[in-house]
């Protein structure tokens, strides 16, 4: 956590502290969706100088950490009934976290956060594009973001971080298409099959039911 400057006159050179016993939580609505974002956290901490730290204690689906703390993968389903203290939530996937239940328990953990006032908890949420008007948790911060972004409300500790595609004019043209999906994805076009992905396109506006397949592209790899 954030514990000063290392020359304070000129605010530069950030200085961090330790959380005393972390307690961080990777939350998804399926045990193994969470190992999506864990899996990530197991490799790095199993590899390179970190794997190195006395007393780290890597597993499949939690890792105790030296000194007290602990990360743990695990469904909403679970996290519910924890009424843990936790440091730090992420939740993945919110564009399905719909219904009371998953709502309820995202609700929850975020209450929890509150107990741990030095520890400054915090959550982050991760997810594929919502679908508009299914009520998602997704929904609501883009909603949420929207309110801040018109001034109709502030909240400067809610950080919104969304990107898209440019609007494709004709979904017929595989240059319009492609040069969104270069700004949807960034960096990481790096390491994607944009040829596979046209073809998806290809397939999508023939198909017999082009109207959906077409929205559900420009959802799933433009985040339209």
């Amino acid at each position: 956590r954030f514990a000063g400057w290392t020359d304070p006159s000129a605010r530069t050179g950030p200085v961090g502290r330790p959380v005393v016993s972390p307690f961080v939580q990777v939350v998804a609505t399926e045990e193994g969706q969470a190992g999506n974002t864990y899996g990530a956290v197991e490799f790095m901490l199993s590899h390179g100088p970190v794997a190195l730290t006395p007393g780290l204690d890597v597993g499949m689906t939690r890792t105790f950490l030296p000194g007290g703390g602990e990360i743990r993968a695990v469904s909403s389903k679970a996290a519910s009934k924890d009424g843990g203290k936790e440091t730090h939530v992420n939740f993945d996937e919110t564009h399905l976290y719909r219904g009371e239940g998953l709502i309820s328990t995202h609700a929850t953990l975020r209450r929890n956060l509150a107990k741990r006032r030095d520890a400054e908890p915090w959550s982050l949420e991760t997810t594929t594009m919502y679908a508009p008007g299914e009520g998602s948790v997704a929904e609501t911060a883009h909603v949420y973001a929207s309110k801040i972004q018109r001034g109709e409300i502030t909240d400067p500790g809610f950080l919104f971080d969304h990107v898209e595609g440019p609007a494709v004019v004709s979904f017929d043209d595989d240059d319009q298409i492609l040069g969104s999906l270069r700004v949807a994805y960034g960096e990481a076009g790096q390491w994607m099959d944009f040829d596979r992905l046209l073809a998806e396109a290809n397939e999508a506006r023939n198909d017999v039911d082009h109207r959906r397949r077409v929205a559900d592209f420009r959802r799933y790899f433009l985040n339209q």
